[in-house]
């Protein structure tokens, strides 16, 4: 019976929304709060030529079949450069996936899960609720309850009562799209993660 208890407080624990919350982190590499911005970095496609990749590059883009030329190496590198299946496709361009960054206008919002109270209940305590009955059994507990005793700092703004949130009004299109879906992969991630470990995984 002890176990069964242990295993259901777990699984309320990692599906409670403050402690999958905390497990989602942020989108940004950086936030610089003296300009309010976020650095964002994502990928691009850029259109590049030929002339601009060595047999490397375009091997692995299948310009070259790879069993005709292996990429140049430090002694073979003059010959490479004179090949004529390398020559051939540098005459072309390449749609070529490029690392981009980008400063994201922030601002702050009343932190949507301790409603700025920079502090939340430990999941541990409450995850999966708690019953009339479990307070009525044990006044002194409902009592350090109702008091703060179980409060924690808030795992989503980490007590500052704020969160920054990227301002859509000023964040580009394409930005704000990969922004939203990222934070989405983010979520499902750690909703999956926590299904994991309530799991005991």
């Amino acid at each position: 019976m002890r176990e069964q208890d242990a295993a259901m407080e777990r699984y309320n624990f990692y599906n409670d929304s403050r402690t999958i919350n905390s497990m989602v982190g942020s989108p940004f590499e950086r936030i610089d709060e003296s300009r309010m911005v976020g650095i964002y970095r994502m990928y691009e496609t850029e259109v590049v030529s030929g002339a601009d990749l060595d047999s490397d590059d375009l091997i692995d883009l299948e310009a070259i079949d790879h069993n005709v030329c292996h990429g140049c190496t430090e002694t073979a590198l003059d010959a490479c450069k004179a090949c004529p299946h390398v020559l051939e496709a540098q005459q072309n361009s390449y749609e070529v996936e490029v690392e981009v960054s980008y400063e994201v206008p922030l601002k702050f919002d009343v932190c949507p899960a301790c409603h700025g109270a920079g502090k939340m209940i430990d999941p541990a305590i409450d995850a999966g609720g708690i019953s009339q009955e479990a307070f009525d059994e044990d006044p002194d507990f409902f009592e350090d309850y109702q008091n703060g005793f179980y409060d924690v700092c808030c795992s989503t703004c980490k007590g500052n009562r704020v969160v920054p949130v990227w301002d859509r009004s000023k964040t580009p299109a394409k930005v704000l799209q990969a922004i939203d879906e990222d934070m989405a992969e983010r979520r499902s991630f750690a909703r999956q993660w926590a299904m994991e470990l309530a799991m005991g995984c």
